[in-house]
């Protein structure tokens, strides 16, 4: 008998305890749960098997009912068929109990074979559609539409045309041939779906450019003014500026601006001054026979001759872009901080550290050591002052769609070029136009912006403050798993899509693709006084974490050892870090889903040959980072290709990559 029979006699007759005299009360309770009590709710503790006392010594009445055989469907009757009001075994409950592909379905508990079964559809010719009647004896058919084609059973509108080849979620789709469809075409390990074409996968890669003033150099500097002989007297120069030859080089006459000139000394033309550094007619190069002329601005040194360090580095993105090199990955470049000037020196400058010399470039001018409004915090949050100010260190950024040409963007920093243009755009001051600054065309007051941009080498060095930059810049817009959506364009991010169930973006491709940083420099770095944003510091929480409790808590390779990720190795000589953030608590990179990020760090030391100065603290930055290191002389710029190769050439787990679709996600 039913313990439930038993108790529902015993609520009837509201009997009373023979010891107590209390009135015994209790019901079933949820689901799964198989007990009488005394009092109300569920006794204390674990949930008590049938047969078995409670703590206060109820007993837990026993359902012995296991079978279908007391209902008379007979022992070989299982039980989900077995009819308890009649006693009959039936031979179904749903079509799937019965043979499907016999045409079999299931009618009133029977097994039955008819012409077809209820429902089913079916295609009687390209335009003709089906459907099965209710009792299974007949085909109920439809003419399509005029245009419209019998797909699956059901008559379908054209949404496309016939083998017209698209992507979805990093495969490739072909329309088939009646355009009602997409068929699915997966590309092969290691390639996603753009364009409609099946390519390798790109990974993410972080340019960070040092354009510290020392960059402007190599073992040589770049001259005041513009092309040497460029004027015989001051009635060839313009806006107030006088003929004088170079007080620092010496050699022919330019026209210099009086606040520019050193010590405001001007040698006049023709008097035969040397000037305090020497003739520069020509200077070291890395090209021909050695000996280059600097040039006019804006391009103040030969794209194919570089004379200074960072026309080196341009040099070598320039030839890696035309040689493909860049094609398998995303690049966005950053630089160190620097903020645009209504007031331009348009000079190429100098780095011989006379201050107002290496104040001003082109259109930038030498800001802080950090962003504008940075308040130090370890973590920036949305509308803070990463956002506001982005444009001080952001050059070149992830590409939102596939067909936006990042190299190309890339290409315009390097190019030589620079200028400024009006726009129509009406403005009250600088904090009107971000990344420009308010300017008179007539009576009026418009934005600025660069029409061609440059990099150009003035300001500090600071290499934590960049990196940490950099990190922030790729947990919030490069690697965006689990940002909130309604469409794939929230995602503002070319490897992304919206999941339509979970409303989070998702990279298909996520755990295949790598992101690395590369940090090009020819500096140690200033000092940071949060230690947080040392650089080796920043580069071992982008990758294996600070603090932890536990090894889960520490990136690949590394294990909590005394309240610190550590055990990971390095092929370069480095000092243990045991810093935790215990102010803040930012000991990893984290996407938006909470997962942890692991970015490499790379590093190039860029160097006067015989130069070391640097190339400690750059190798630490590596180790830490678990990035490989190079130190390349400014005299070999083969060797700054190779280098920057041997980073892009990033091939792990690549070959084995397909894409991974999270639930919620329909292919068809």
């Amino acid at each position: 008998m039913k313990w439930w029979l038993i108790t529902g006699l015993i609520l009837a007759l509201g009997c009373s305890d023979s010891e107590t005299g209390e009135t015994v009360s209790g019901g079933m309770g949820s689901p799964g749960q198989d007990w009488i009590n005394q009092g109300q709710g569920a006794p204390s503790g674990e949930p008590t098997l049938p047969g078995e006392s409670t703590a206060d010594g109820t007993i837990v009445l026993e359902d012995t009912d296991t079978s279908s055989a007391e209902a008379g469907c007979g022992p070989e009757c299982p039980a989900q068929l077995c009819d308890r009001l009649t006693g009959a075994c039936k031979e179904c409950n749903v079509n799937s109990d019965c043979d499907i592909l016999a045409a079999e379905w299931c009618d009133a508990g029977t097994c039955v074979k008819t012409l077809c079964i209820p429902g089913e559809k079916e295609c009687i010719s390209t335009t003709v559609s089906a459907v099965c009647s209710a009792d299974g004896t007949a085909w109920e058919e439809t003419q399509c539409e005029s245009g419209d084609f019998c797909v699956f059973g059901e008559c379908k509108s054209p949404i496309c045309t016939p083998g017209e080849t698209t992507c979805g979620y990093e495969q490739k789709k072909v329309c088939n041939e009646t355009g009602t469809a997409f068929q699915w075409v997966p590309c092969p390990p290691g390639f996603g779906c753009k364009e409609a074409e099946c390519v390798p996968i790109k990974n993410n890669v972080v340019v960070v450019m040092d354009t510290s003033g020392s960059m402007a150099a190599q073992d040589f500097s770049l001259p005041i003014g513009g092309i040497l002989g460029s004027c015989e007297s001051d009635a060839d120069c313009s806006n107030g500026e006088k003929c004088c030859a170079d007080a620092l080089f010496g050699g022919d006459p330019t026209c210099q601006d009086p606040a520019n000139i050193p010590f405001g000394a001007c040698t006049p033309p023709g008097s035969g001054g040397g000037g305090l550094l020497g003739d520069v007619g020509n200077v070291t190069c890395v090209c021909g026979d050695g000996n280059c002329k600097p040039q006019d601005f804006p391009q103040c040194e030969s794209l194919d001759c570089p004379i200074s360090k960072l026309g080196l580095a341009k040099y070598t993105l320039a030839n890696l872009i035309n040689d493909g090199e860049f094609d398998a990955a995303n690049v966005v470049l950053h630089r160190f901080p620097q903020a645009i000037t209504p007031n331009p020196s348009l000079q190429c400058g100098i780095d011989v550290g006379f201050g107002s010399l290496e104040e001003k470039r082109g259109w930038y001018v030498a800001g802080p050591m950090s962003m504008s409004g940075d308040n130090g915090q370890h973590i920036t949050v949305a509308g803070d002052y990463f956002d506001t100010h982005l444009h001080e260190i952001l050059s070149v950024p992830f590409p939102v769609t596939a067909d936006e040409d990042t190299l190309a963007g890339l290409y315009a920093w390097i190019d030589g070029d620079e200028t400024m243009e009006a726009t129509d755009i009406p403005c009250s001051g600088n904090n009107d136009c971000p990344g420009g600054y308010c300017g008179k065309v007539g009576s009026d007051n418009v934005c600025h912006y660069h029409g061609s941009p440059e990099l150009r080498a003035l300001g500090g060095t600071p290499l934590g403050a960049s990196m940490f930059y950099a990190g922030e810049y790729i947990r919030r817009h490069m690697v965006v798993d689990g940002k909130n959506c309604e469409v794939d364009a929230d995602c503002e991010n070319v490897n992304y899509y919206c999941n339509p169930d979970s409303k989070r973006c998702f990279d298909p491709l996520s755990s295949c693709r790598k992101t690395v940083i590369v940090l090009l420099s020819d500096g140690v770095g200033e000092e940071e006084e949060d230690y947080f944003f040392e650089p080796d510091v920043t580069a071992k929480r982008l990758r294996y974490g600070l603090g932890c409790e536990a090894d889960a808590d520490c990136g690949k390779d590394a294990v909590c050892q005394g309240g610190s990720c550590q055990g990971y190795t390095s092929d370069y000589a480095f000092s243990s870090i045991n810093y935790s953030d215990a102010t803040q608590g930012v000991e990893r990179l984290y996407r938006y889903d909470g997962k942890p990020l692991e970015v490499t760090t790379h590093t190039i030391f860029i160097s006067n040959p015989g130069e070391s100065g640097g190339s400690s603290v750059n190798r630490e930055i590596a180790a830490h980072g678990g990035g490989l290191f190079f130190d390349v002389a400014t005299d070999s710029p083969s060797g700054l290709v190779d280098a920057i190769n041997s980073i892009l050439d990033v091939k792990e787990n690549i070959s084995e990559c397909v894409p991974f679709l999270p639930e919620g996600v329909q292919t068809f």
